[in-house]
């Protein structure tokens, strides 16, 4: 069984996690032969030397020919993986890593067991509006974005004078909750200033990391990886080439299902050009059309006929584990004896592999 896989990715826009055009970004990895991605592919492709979805979409022609390879028996032969991430989820998500975990670390509490970071996000992704009402909740993002993105004193203050600005009229209920974010007050040197760039908070690499680890999975041994050209990642290839470093011996890290084989089981990676494989061009296609239902289907953006008629085609048959919000608390189990929290866990990994960031 071929055990090459084609990987590229929607709507990335770095760190840059509020911007509005682009609310949504998601990778996508496709397993199959060129021959069957070529033939997927060529009613949407037409004369154009390679497919992108942005372009095709805009014609009636267009999607008709999209349903139809994403409705073709030929999709049989084809697997799929689809990782989608709502980026003010996962800037509420950096807020409870970056800033509030610390904090519970230091009393003593591993906020990585039961989901209990996970669930968090959720909560402040949900609540973040009432704790800090009107315009102050966006204030709070977007001044911790700068902070992520620049690592500077001017970034840190500045968030700083917003928490303390926004939370002279948040509502006493959620007192405790707000000051485990306060706690960040004179630390965000020691929180933040550590990562070498913003490419740390780009979403693409742990997407990477996730869709690897479910391939791997579902094939049930290594797998090559071959990536589309992209600059995040081609930013952090010194990282994942750690992660992936075949001479470290095999450790388990993480809690319950949320659990994964260190180092990552990718026999090669690569990048290549996307004109040169067509599997790399069905990835595009998926990882584009999943972008634009995610945003219809929920009401970012208008539902058309079709967009409907995409959720009745296989796409609508995929599963998308990624990184979206859900009003739902769901705690784990409790960690077993010697489980290892995955932040610990990864970190401890790249020191033995010998991994260390590039000063900034």
């Amino acid at each position: 069984m071929q055990s090459d896989w084609y990987f590229d990715e929607s709507g990335n826009t770095g760190a840059r996690l509020l911007d509005s055009d682009q609310p949504v970004f998601a990778l996508a990895a496709v397993r199959c032969d060129a021959a069957v991605a070529s033939e997927l592919l060529a009613p949407i492709k037409g004369a154009a030397q390679e497919v992108k979805y942005s372009k095709v979409r805009s014609r009636p022609r267009g999607q008709k020919a999209i349903l139809e390879a994403l409705s073709s028996p030929l999709l049989d032969q084809v697997s799929v993986l689809l990782y989608p991430v709502d980026k003010r989820y996962y800037l509420a998500s950096q807020l409870v890593d970056k800033i509030i975990e610390p904090a519970w670390y230091d009393r003593g509490h591993d906020l990585y067991a039961r989901d209990g970071a996970i669930n968090l996000a959720r909560v402040w992704h949900y609540v973040g509006p009432h704790i800090f009402p009107g315009w102050r909740w966006d204030h709070v993002l977007s001044t911790f974005q700068d902070a992520l993105r620049t690592r500077d004193a001017t970034a840190f203050r500045a968030f700083e004078a917003c928490l303390e600005l926004c939370a002279r009229d948040s509502p006493p209920r959620y007192a405790e909750l707000l000051a485990d974010l306060q706690a960040c007050d004179g630390q965000l040197d020691q929180l933040l200033g550590i990562f070498p760039s913003s490419v740390s908070f780009d979403p693409a690499v742990d997407a990477f990391i996730a869709l690897v680890t479910e391939a791997v999975s579902l094939q049930g041994y290594p797998i090559e990886v071959i990536h589309d050209e992209s600059k995040p990642l081609r930013a952090q290839e010194r990282l994942l080439r750690a992660l992936t470093d075949q001479d470290q011996p095999v450790r388990e890290v993480g809690y319950g299902a949320r659990r994964m084989n260190l180092p990552l089981r990718v026999e090669h990676l690569s990048f290549a050009d996307s004109t040169a494989l067509p599997q790399l061009q069905l990835a595009d296609l998926f990882a584009g059309v999943t972008v634009d239902c995610l945003l219809a289907w929920s009401g970012q953006r208008e539902c058309t006929p079709f967009h409907d008629a995409l959720k009745e085609s296989r796409l609508g048959q995929m599963p998308m584990n990624g990184i979206l919000p859900s009003p739902n608390i769901e705690a784990s189990a409790p960690p077993a004896l010697g489980d290892i929290n995955p932040v610990d866990g990864a970190a401890a990994f790249l020191l033995d592999a010998g991994w260390r960031p590039l000063a900034r």
